[in-house]
């Protein structure tokens, strides 16, 4: 095979590659863009319903934010006391 033969082979595998690669990349941050902006809001809103507030603890004010481990949506609740804190983290609510 000549060296040119195998250049355009070279290169088709590069682009064929690149054609992959780049529609997958921008479908991962898609994916996870929409995940995490609807995912912060349904925890948002159901975590300050009254269902979800766990007994014992006061619902006038909740925190959320993201969870690395457990990985997911963390909804934080101050005790009833005012010197603990309950805390539900869920990958999705």
């Amino acid at each position: 095979m000549s060296a040119v033969v195998e250049q355009q082979r070279s290169k088709r595998r590069h682009l064929f590659a690149a054609l992959v690669a780049v529609p997958t990349i921008v479908l991962m941050a898609v994916a996870v863009s929409w995940y995490w902006s609807v995912g912060w809001h349904r925890a948002s809103s159901v975590c300050t319903t009254d269902a979800a507030v766990p007994a014992g603890v006061s619902g006038g004010s909740m925190d959320q934010a993201w969870s690395w481990v457990p990985l997911g949506f963390a909804c934080t609740w101050p005790a009833g006391d005012g010197d603990d804190s309950f805390t539900i983290v869920k990958a999705w609510w």
